[in-house]
């Protein structure tokens, strides 16, 4: 039983770092994907399209450091 409740620490605590890696690293890549298909929906070209989403994709990512280096309380941080 008390193996049980030692896994399911660990499972949680698991998904918890998976979680956070995916707000890390998804979030930007799923922003410059979608801003690359509404650039190329409107009539910008592949190479727009690609630019466009790579630019949004760095924005994002950036964004997200800027907050994780400006918010020093650990509280603010879970919210970003």
């Amino acid at each position: 039983m008390i193996v049980l409740m030692l896994m399911t620490v660990a499972l949680v605590a698991g998904l918890s770092v998976l979680a956070y890696m995916l707000a890390v690293y998804a979030l930007p890549f799923m922003l410059s994907v979608e801003a690359a298909r509404f650039a190329y929906a409107s009539g910008s070209g592949l190479i727009g399209a690609g630019l466009v989403g790579f630019t949004a994709g760095v924005a994002a990512y950036g964004l997200l450091v800027i907050l994780f280096m400006v918010l020093r309380p650990p509280i603010l941080r879970l919210g970003v």
